[in-house]
C-alpha cells in the first residue's frame, strides 16, 4: 500500500530535483541575517547575491573594513544557519549602502526593517549629545513662540511666521510678494520699456509704483553697463552693431516712456547726451 507523502517532503525533492532547492536556501539569508549579527545589521545589510558570494552593504568605509576582518566568523555563522555551504565568500561595501535600496527584494527590506531597528544602546555619545541640543532647541523655540503669542504676535495662515497684530500682512509673505511683483515688473519692461509705471501697475495688478521704479532703475544699470561695455571696444564695427543701437532705443524708451522713434532728435538727445544720441541717428 503506498501511503500519502507529506507535502513538505514532495517540495523538498522537487525543487532539489531541478536544482532550485540550493537557490532558495540561500535567500533565507535576508530573513536570518539580523538574527545572525544583532547589532551590526544596524550598519550593515545582505544586498545582492551572486552565486556562491554574498555582498553586503554598510554605512560606511569603517564597517567594511572592520566587516571584512569578522567576515570569517559571519561567513560560518550564515552557513551553518542555512545547513550547508550556501556561500564561499562575503564581500562587504559602503557602495550598495549609497546606492537607492529599490533593487533590493521587497521582503529583504521588509524583514531587515523589522529585524535591525534603532536601539538607544547602540547609538554613539555623539549621536546622543545632537538630539540632546536639538530636544533643548525644540524646548526653547517652544517657549519662545508661547512668549511671543502672549504680547500679541500673530501667525501667519501661509508660512506660519510670526509677526505683530498692528501689522496688516505678514513681513515674510509680502517680501515674496513684492520680489515676484518685481521681477515680473522686469520682465515686462525688457519686453516694453516704453510703458508708464502706471501702465505696468494695472497689466500686473501691482498696488506699489515704487517696485516699477525699482525695476526701471535695475534695467536702466544694467543697460548702461552693456552700451558702455561695447563703446569701450574700438573698432567701428560694434560701435555701430545693430545690437548697441538696439539696446541704446530701449534706453531712451525706459526714460521716456514713448517708442524711440516717436522721439525727436532734441528729445533724444536731452534723454540720452550726444554720444549716445549719436549711436541711436546713426543707425537710421
Amino acid at each position: 500500500m503506498t501511503y500519502p507523502s507529506a507535502l513538505r517532503e514532495v517540495l523538498d525533492r522537487n525543487l532539489g530535483d531541478l536544482g532550485l532547492f540550493q537557490k532558495a536556501k540561500k535567500y533565507q539569508v535576508y530573513a536570518l541575517w539580523p538574527h545572525l549579527v544583532g547589532d551590526l545589521a544596524l550598519n550593515a545589510f545582505p544586498r545582492r547575491i551572486d552565486g556562491d558570494v554574498l555582498y553586503v552593504a554598510t554605512s560606511s568605509s569603517v564597517w567594511s573594513q572592520e566587516l571584512t576582518f569578522m567576515a570569517p566568523g559571519i561567513l560560518t555563522k550564515v552557513n551553518n544557519a542555512l545547513g550547508g555551504e550556501h556561500f564561499r565568500e562575503i564581500r562587504f561595501s559602503e557602495h550598495l549602502w549609497r546606492s537607492t535600496h529599490k533593487d533590493e527584494p521587497g521582503f529583504a527590506r521588509r524583514i531587515r526593517s523589522r529585524g535591525a531597528r534603532p536601539d538607544k544602546r547602540t547609538r554613539s555619545g555623539e549621536d546622543r549629545d545632537i538630539e540632546a541640543v536639538l530636544a533643548s532647541l525644540r524646548t526653547t523655540m517652544r517657549r519662545r513662540v508661547a512668549a511671543l503669542k502672549a504680547d500679541g504676535y500673530q501667525a501667519c495662515h501661509q508660512c506660519g511666521y510670526l509677526f505683530p497684530k498692528n501689522k496688516v500682512e505678514c513681513p515674510i509673505c509680502k517680501a515674496v510678494r513684492e520680489f515676484y511683483g518685481y521681477n515680473r515688473a522686469i520682465a515686462m519692461l525688457e519686453q516694453r520699456p516704453d510703458l508708464t509705471d502706471q501702465a505696468v501697475c494695472l497689466s500686473l495688478h501691482l498696488s506699489n509704483e515704487w517696485l516699477v521704479q525699482r525695476a526701471r532703475s535695475e534695467l536702466e544699470s544694467r543697460w548702461i553697463s552693456l552700451i558702455r561695455s561695447r563703446l569701450s571696444q574700438s573698432t567701428r564695427k560694434v560701435r555701430k552693431s545693430v545690437e548697441l543701437s538696439e539696446f541704446v532705443a530701449k534706453l531712451a524708451s525706459l526714460r521716456s516712456g514713448k517708442m524711440a522713434h516717436e522721439l525727436s532728435e532734441r528729445e533724444i538727445e536731452n534723454i540720452l547726451g550726444a554720444r549716445l544720441a549719436a549711436i541711436l541717428k546713426g543707425s537710421d
